[in-house]
C-alpha cells in the first residue's frame, strides 16, 4: 500500500500532516509467500507523523517517523528467516517513495470477476498433417465452452471432424498475402460453421491442448475429418495464426512444426 501528501504543504510552520498504515495477513494452513509491502511520503512546512504496522503468520513490524520530510518503506515477509525491509527519512535516495506495483489478482484468483483469460503462448508440435497445438496462460476455466460435433458441413459429411464453437474458440490460419490465402477453424455453428472442427485432448484453467478434427484426416486410413483435404488447409511452419478463446486472443507465427520430407 502506498499513502502521500502534497509536496510541501504550504509555507505555514503549524500545517501538519498524519499518515497511518496498517496491515494483517494470515492464511490458514500458514504461508512463507506472503509479502507485504507499505510506503510513505510526506513533505511539509510544518509536520508529517507516519507510522507504518505489518503482520503476519510469523512476525509483526511498526515503522515511524516525525518531522518535515517523512519517507518511510516497510516490507514484511511471512518467512521468518527473512529480514525485514525497514527504511525511515530519504531511505538513502533522497526520492519519494515509490507506490508498490499493482498486486496480481488474477495470477492467484484467475476466475475472479475481472480476471478474463489471459494467453501467454501457444506452441506446435508433431507434422502439419497432425499437429498438436498448446495453449498456456490463465482463467481458461476447468472445461471447454459449448461446442457442435462439426461432421455435417458445407464442405461434406465426415467423421471424426472436432466441433465448432462459435465465437468462444476458434482458430485462423493466414499462409498468403492474397485475401483468400486463409482458413478457420472451429468458428459458427454446424453446418454452416467452419469446415473445420476443433478437437479438444485436453482443457484446463492454465493449459489447454487440441487437434484439427481427428487427425490425420486425409490419404488412406484418414479418419474422415476436413483438415488438410483441401486446397491449403493446413499448417505450415511460417504462417501467421489467430487464436480466440473466451474473449480473448493471441496472434503469432507457426513455428515447431516437423517438415514432412
Amino acid at each position: 500500500m502506498w499513502s502521500g501528501s502534497p509536496q510541501q504543504q504550504g509555507n505555514n510552520p503549524n500545517d501538519s500532516y498524519t499518515l497511518t498504515q496498517s496491515s494483517d495477513q494470515n492464511t490458514s494452513p500458514a504461508s512463507p509467500n506472503q509479502l507485504d509491502e507499505e510506503y510513505i511520503n510526506c513533505e511539509t512546512s510544518g509536520n508529517c507523523t507516519g507510522t507504518q504496522t505489518a503482520s503476519n503468520d510469523k512476525q509483526t513490524y511498526t515503522n515511524t517517523c516525525s518531522d518535515s520530510d517523512c519517507n518511510l518503506s516497510l516490507v514484511v515477509s511471512s518467512n521468518p528467516d527473512v529480514p525485514p525491509d525497514i527504511c525511515s527519512g530519504d531511505c538513502g535516495t533522497g526520492q519519494e517513495a515509490p507506490p508498490p506495483p499493482a498486486p496480481d489478482y488474477c495470477s492467484q484468483f484467475p476466475s475472479a470477476p475481472g480476471c478474463g483469460p489471459v494467453i501467454t503462448s501457444v506452441t506446435f508440435s508433431g507434422f502439419a498433417d497432425d499437429p498438436g497445438v498448446t495453449v498456456t496462460g490463465r482463467g481458461f476455466g476447468a472445461s471447454p465452452p459449448p461446442g457442435l460435433p462439426n461432421d455435417v458441413t458445407s464442405c461434406g459429411a465426415y467423421t471424426n471432424n472436432g466441433s465448432d464453437y462459435g465465437t468462444a474458440f476458434n482458430f485462423i490460419d493466414t499462409y498468403g498475402p492474397g485475401p483468400n490465402d486463409s482458413w478457420q477453424a472451429g468458428y459458427g455453428t454446424p453446418p454452416d460453421g467452419s469446415c473445420i472442427g476443433l478437437a479438444v485432448s485436453s482443457w484446463s484453467d492454465t493449459s489447454v491442448v487440441f487437434t484439427f478434427g481427428s487427425t490425420p484426416c486425409g490419404g488412406t486410413g484418414g479418419s474422415g475429418c476436413a483438415y488438410d483435404t483441401f486446397d491449403r488447409w493446413y499448417v505450415a511452419n511460417g504462417d501467421s495464426f489467430t487464436l480466440a478463446l473466451e474473449g480473448t486472443s493471441f496472434t503469432g507465427t507457426v513455428s515447431g512444426l516437423t517438415e514432412i520430407e
